[in-house]
């Protein structure tokens, strides 16, 4: 947001309420040139005026700065629904990282099942060898 599209919004309100400059000056206890500095951007824009011209065009502040009336998450039910999303991706990443726990558990299993296995086949080639040494067959 920069100071340029404020002071539009200002001005915008102004004329919306079919003001001129001077009687919005009036109304904020301000000079005309004052108030006019203020749509021009030539002074700082004050909280006290901010809040004055809310005031006077029954809006509020965010309103008067952004220009648009911002979402309130309550009234539209969006913090609620929020939340019931918040919810959800919590307990879905929980169950991934369930998952993923049981399916690294399972794969240690297999692991050592696997290692296993392969010990036994090299002991049975041992043995093999072995019987083969002992009846004179060897392997050429």
């Amino acid at each position: 947001m920069d100071n340029n599209s404020v002071k539009q919004n200002i001005s915008k309100v102004r004329k919306s309420l079919k003001l001129s400059q001077e009687a919005m000056a009036n109304r904020l206890g301000i000079s005309r040139i004052a108030y006019r500095n203020i749509e021009n951007g030539n002074t700082k824009l004050i909280s006290n005026s901010l809040d004055k011209i809310s005031k006077i065009a029954n809006i509020s502040k965010e309103e008067l700065v952004l220009g648009y009336k911002p979402v309130d998450e309550n009234q539209t039910g969006l913090g609620d629904m929020k939340c019931r999303y918040e919810n959800k991706i919590e307990s879905l990443r929980k169950e991934l990282e369930d998952k993923i726990a049981k399916l690294s558990s399972d794969l240690e299993a297999e692991r050592k099942l696997n290692k296993a296995l392969n010990d036994v086949i090299r002991a049975k080639d041992d043995i093999i060898r072995m019987q083969d040494s002992m009846l004179g067959r060897s392997k050429k």
